[in-house]
Order: structure tokens, then sequence, then C-alpha cells
């Protein structure tokens, strides 16, 4: 038998234990691989975020820091209302739409006056039978 053929074993195809352990070790380096590409795309992202902050004073820093942690707490507000009073329609205006479009508002509809979505919030899509004005 030569050093990497398959054996066969009633009919089926049956990888040697050598063979298997090359595609394990190359299964391996795939992965390897791949985290290694990851983290490169990470460093690189970060590298562009750091750019965009070259010649920004550290208050305009704390305010950008400010706005986003002011931006959790209203959706945080926003959540908790609404799990508290379980409404049937949620309606919301500029900023409140785009929160509206950010909580977990299960079955109930939502009314969004010119939501503020690229502004404010991760999503930019809505649920079916929204209502957008």
């Amino acid at each position: 038998m030569r050093k990497h053929q398959p054996v066969v074993d009633r009919g089926r195809w049956k990888p040697s234990p050598q063979h298997r352990r090359e595609n394990e070790s190359r299964n391996n380096g795939q992965a390897a691989q791949s985290a290694v590409d990851a983290d490169s795309s990470s460093i690189i992202a970060a590298q562009a975020a750091l750019d965009n902050f070259n010649g920004t004073s550290v208050s305009d820093l704390q305010a950008a820091q400010s706005a986003v942690d002011s931006d959790r707490a209203g959706l945080t507000a926003a959540q908790a209302a609404f799990d508290k009073h379980q409404p049937d329609v949620v309606v919301g205006s500029s900023r409140g739409g785009a929160v509206a479009m950010n909580i977990t508002s299960g079955g109930a509809r939502l009314v969004l006056l010119y939501p503020a979505w690229k502004k404010y919030g991760t999503t930019s899509l809505v649920k079916p039978r929204t209502v957008i004005l």
C-alpha cells in the first residue's frame, strides 16, 4: 500500500491515517489564516478610525462619547418604557423615530414621523406594517 492510498472498507472510501492528519493540518492552517485575515481587517479598520480623529481635540472626543452615551441611555429608557406598558402602537418623530426603530417592539405597530435613522441608531430597516410619514 502506498503512503497516501485510501483504504476501502465494505465499498466505502476511507482516508488513510496519514491522509487524515494532512487534511486536519491543512484545515487548521486555513482556520489560522482566516483568523489572521480577520485580525488584519480589524487593525486596518481601527487605524482608519484613528486617522479620522487626527487633529481632533479632547473636548470634541468627549462630546462625541457623551452623545453615544446619551443615545444608549435614550434607547435603554425607551425599551424599559415599552416593556413596562406594552403599547399596541409606538409613535416616534425625528430622533424618537430612530429610537422606535431600534427598540424591540414585538407586535406593536410603528408610526414614524421623519425618522432620523441616518443620524441615530444602528438599523435602517423597519418591520412590516410600519407607517412612515
